[in-house]
């Protein structure tokens, strides 16, 4: 059985606001603290890749309309006239990976229904009434 739950996080990237709900499709009900983290970063790695699609397509439109037409904008980037730099692609396992050692090294702290979540093997049960909070924690200057 598929369930739905609603993650608020505080962990920002340019493409998202503070404590910002998403919501993830889960394809089971029980699972590990590890797996809950792969899903929310596999989400939060497609947000971002949507996102920078939309603001490339922003700045086409404009260069379309301010400089040239369509066809010379693909001519141009062809012989080097104009550059275009592709976002590198965002490495899904690589930010998982980051993910767990920050969970690990308490950089941020996970809460499933208000319990914290002290381990990645850690198993969980959600309902689609479940609310899961990734809090970043940073340390007070002069503490």
């Amino acid at each position: 059985m598929k369930v739905k739950v609603m993650v608020q996080t505080d962990i920002l990237s340019s493409y998202s606001k503070p404590f910002e709900s998403i919501f993830l499709e889960l394809g089971e009900q029980k699972m590990a603290v590890s797996t809950l983290i792969r899903s929310m970063v596999e989400k939060k790695v497609e947000q971002a890749t949507d996102w920078r699609r939309l603001e490339w397509e922003k700045v086409r439109k404009i260069l379309e309309k301010r400089c040239t037409p369509e066809e010379d904008l693909e001519s141009q980037k062809e012989n080097g006239v104009i550059q275009v730099s592709e976002s590198p692609k965002i490495d899904v396992e690589e930010e998982t990976h980051r993910m767990f050692n920050g969970f690990k090294q308490g950089d941020y702290i996970i809460f499933s229904d208000g319990k914290q979540l002290k381990n990645l093997e850690e198993t969980l049960i959600l309902t689609p009434q479940s609310k899961i909070i990734f809090l970043k924690l940073f340390p007070l200057m002069g503490g």
